[in-house]
């Protein structure tokens, strides 16, 4: 709960970065605080991801800093190298890096800049390792471990824990995978394919030093590894593996929101309230109520453990869960 706190103030400082006014904030603030892959980690939830959601929103807002020319990049570098050691699907932040280095290179001390990260990178990413393995830099143990992790066998792939080609590009999997969006974060999805289409057509004709590549560079990694992940207990009941993507489709999904209305006030205005009553109603159905009516959830998104074999999985009990 304290980091989800922490994550939701980011949030705020973000939205703060990321807007003119006062009603701007608050919009924005709100899409991404009611979306519920959010709000959910911060009501009674023990796991590792209340860490990755308070990861990405320090990130952001430490990566929106040096986008505005206001702050160090060795902050949000930091966050980005040091993160995976801890949980390795935070390297999904690093393309995000890349946005932060363009912004860097505009500035006139930008060598001098990108030596100190260089530098800090090097003892942080070393440090890093002593608590998972008592000694600096153990990079072989940790790349060790990471092959081993990556090839378990509990899920529909027999040596992966990404899901087989087969299953991939099936109309099924198409419809857990939204499925697992709309649940996590239905409204930013929904104004990330609609409102910042034009955004995302700008960064494409080279604006990649700015808020919105930022925005885009966070959220297309999670999409992706969304799309590509094996949710072991079915989409429904693992959306938790998801849930820190709201972090970023929130985020942009609102700025795109609010750029896309600067020119339309009126219309801006009715459609941010409509927006939130969605997300409220959605919150007001599933906050807290996951496990409710669990058995037909559990027959439109079956746990992926037990569409295998038996044969296939005999073993599982004895590795444990991811």
């Amino acid at each position: 709960t304290a980091l989800c706190g922490l994550a939701f103030a980011l949030i705020l400082g973000s939205a703060s970065l990321l807007t003119r006014t006062r009603f701007e904030c608050a919009t924005l603030t709100l899409l991404s605080w009611t979306a519920l892959g959010n709000l959910q980690l911060a009501l009674y939830y023990m796991d590792i991801y209340p860490l990755v959601q308070f990861a990405f929103a320090l990130f952001l807002w430490a990566a929106l800093r040096v986008v505005d020319a206001d702050g160090h990049p060795v902050w949000p570098a930091l966050v980005a190298a040091v993160g995976p050691f801890f949980y390795v699907g935070l390297v999904l932040l690093l393309p995000a890096m890349l946005v932060v280095a363009a912004a860097t290179l505009r500035r006139p001390d930008a060598a001098r800049r990108l030596a100190v990260v260089a530098a800090a990178v090097v003892v942080a990413t070393g440090l890093a390792t002593i608590p998972g393995y008592g000694t600096p830099f153990a990079f072989p143990a940790y790349l060790a471990d990471l092959g081993r992790d990556g090839t378990r066998t509990l899920g529909l792939s027999a040596d992966s824990n990404l899901l087989p080609a087969a299953y991939l590009f099936s109309l099924r999997h198409l419809a857990e995978y939204l499925h697992s969006l709309l649940l996590v974060d239905g409204v930013g999805v929904l104004l990330c394919a609609t409102t910042a289409v034009p955004m995302l057509g700008r960064v494409l004709r080279g604006d990649v030093a700015s808020r919105a590549a930022l925005l885009f560079a966070l959220t297309a990694p999670v999409l992706f590894y969304s799309f590509v992940m094996d949710p072991l207990w079915g989409p429904y009941w693992d959306w938790d593996l998801f849930s820190y993507a709201a972090v970023p489709t929130s985020m942009l999904g609102g700025y795109s929101l609010v750029v896309w209305g600067r020119r339309q006030p009126t219309a801006r205005a009715l459609l941010a309230g409509l927006l939130a009553a969605a997300a409220l109603i959605h919150l007001g159905a599933r906050l807290n109520a996951i496990e409710l009516d669990n058995e037909r959830h559990t027959r439109e998104s079956p746990p992926h453990v037990e569409m295998r074999a038996p044969t296939d999985h005999a073993d599982d009990k004895t590795t444990g869960v991811r």
